[in-house]
């Protein structure tokens, strides 16, 4: 029996409209009834996390962040690693801004941004009263940076590998959307915040399933006792996932999921 669910947000749990189904909430509250821990891991920040977190009544436990930049509960924080050390992130700025990327940089508290209009647009639905245009001279300025997005289309492949050659010695890269592409610290994913969260709650990888479907979930879907990628995720994590889902994110995939993994083996 799994001891431990840890499930992405966007693409998986949460519908297209950014909503958890009625389903879903059901299921949760089943697993959590059987002494399961039931741990969000999201590109999204903490703070675009805690209304889903006290929707599904998981105040109390550990959950993981801005692609493991961040692991916290609604108490308090464990962690938080900025994207680069503050000396070298002038630098890295400089690199993107060359290649003419629109970009947001987010801190443990807010967005910010210089020119980015299209990137806006989208992301003010998640995070509306935290986004503010630079009052510095630039968007290097900025001190304590976790993570930055850039706004680049699945499509474009060759803009994003071009960025990913350019950076890749300094800082790790994550398609975490269709539309969005994450820097942060070279040394975090959601698997090694993953594992801390693990190590706290004293439950080894194989009492575990993950469930995701982004680039940003593969190396946590391959490290646990049961990786399960949607079917309406990218490739690359169905290539990587132990089981892919029959049903899509806006079909109750996860609660497909649990009731045949974990409670229908329970019961």
């Amino acid at each position: 029996m799994y001891k431990m669910i840890v499930m992405d947000l966007d693409g998986t749990l949460l519908r297209s409209n950014s909503t958890v189904s009625e389903n879903s909430k059901r299921a949760i509250q089943k697993c959590k009834d059987q002494g399961i821990k039931v741990v969000l891991a999201s590109g999204r920040m903490h703070y675009a996390m805690k209304p889903i977190i006290k929707e599904l009544g998981l105040e109390e436990g550990l959950h993981i962040g801005g692609n493991g930049s961040i692991i916290f509960s609604l108490q308090g924080f464990i962690e938080v690693l900025p994207v680069v050390k503050e000396e070298k992130y002038p630098d890295l700025i400089d690199k993107l801004q060359k290649e003419q990327v629109e970009m947001l940089a987010y801190s443990k508290e807010n967005i910010y941004y210089d020119f980015a209009p299209k990137l806006t647009q989208t992301i003010r639905r998640f995070y509306n009263n935290r986004i503010f245009p630079i009052q510095t001279k630039s968007i290097k300025d900025l001190k304590n940076i976790i993570k930055i997005v850039l706004y680049i289309k699945e499509q474009e492949k060759r803009k994003e590998e071009k960025i990913k050659k350019l950076l890749q010695e300094e800082v790790a890269i994550y398609r975490s959307h269709s539309l969005f592409v994450d820097i942060i610290h070279k040394n975090i994913s959601k698997y090694r915040a993953l594992q801390h969260v693990m190590k706290k709650y004293k439950i080894n990888p194989k009492e575990v399933m993950a469930i995701g479907d982004s680039e940003n979930d593969v190396e946590m879907i391959k490290n646990v006792g049961w990786g399960i990628a949607m079917c309406n995720g990218s490739d690359i994590v169905k290539h990587k996932a132990d089981y892919i889902t029959s049903k899509s994110n806006d079909q109750d995939g996860i609660v497909d999921i649990l009731e045949q993994f974990v409670l229908k083996k329970a019961s």
